[in-house]
């Protein structure tokens, strides 16, 4: 998205312009981000009775976020369910505000395309094992807010007068460091979880 909505100049109206999209976005970002994790907290809570017991959830999220975390570093192949279909750049170029609120919605589900980072699959997990609407509509707002806010690194680079195809191609060039960060704090939340459960299951 940081290639369709940059500044076009330096003057003060294509600033203000691209700020006003930056913030459409994230705001349709953030809505994408919750309404995923309503609806599938809201199915969480429809399956709760499996769950009833605190330990069982976190004996059972902490196993998923270890083996993602596994998954994560290659140590271990699971199954990452998604799509490779990507929003075509034409909304947020023909429709400037509305595209670009489209756009962000469909990033910020996180559910209708690539999947980045295997921890989303354990935030889907969290969702149906809480049940809560609250849980739901918090961690998707961080969810949507994170992969959102991105957007406006494109901006700040472009203003530097950074060159965006540089920028992305330092990014991917570390692609494995971003994974093994997030292995790494997908282990610690494993750690945490299979802790809890196995002092509550004591007793």
């Amino acid at each position: 998205m940081i290639f369709v909505i940059v500044p076009l100049g330096k003057t003060a109206s294509d600033i203000r312009f691209w700020l006003i999209r930056s913030i459409v976005y994230i705001v349709g970002s953030v809505l994408g981000g919750v309404s995923v994790g309503l609806l599938v907290s809201a199915l969480g809570g429809w399956l709760q009775g499996l769950f009833q017991n605190i330990s069982v959830a976190a004996l059972v999220l902490g196993s998923f976020a270890l083996l993602y975390a596994a998954h994560e570093l290659n140590w271990l192949p699971m199954p990452a369910p998604q799509s490779n279909w990507q929003v075509p750049n034409s909304w947020g170029v023909e429709h400037p505000i509305g595209g670009t609120l489209l756009y962000g919605y469909t990033l910020g589900a996180g559910v209708f395309t690539f999947i980045p980072y295997a921890s989303f699959y354990v935030l889907f997990a969290w969702y149906l094992l809480a049940g809560d609407l609250w849980v739901g509509f918090l961690l998707g707002s961080v969810y949507g807010l994170a992969r959102g806010g991105f957007v406006l690194t494109g901006g700040i680079v472009q203003m530097r007068d950074g060159n965006l195809v540089q920028f992305n191609s330092w990014l991917l060039d570390r692609k494995w460091q971003l994974k093994l960060i997030n292995g790494t704090y997908l282990f610690f939340i494993a750690a945490f979880l299979l802790t809890t459960a196995t002092l509550l299951l004591r007793k």
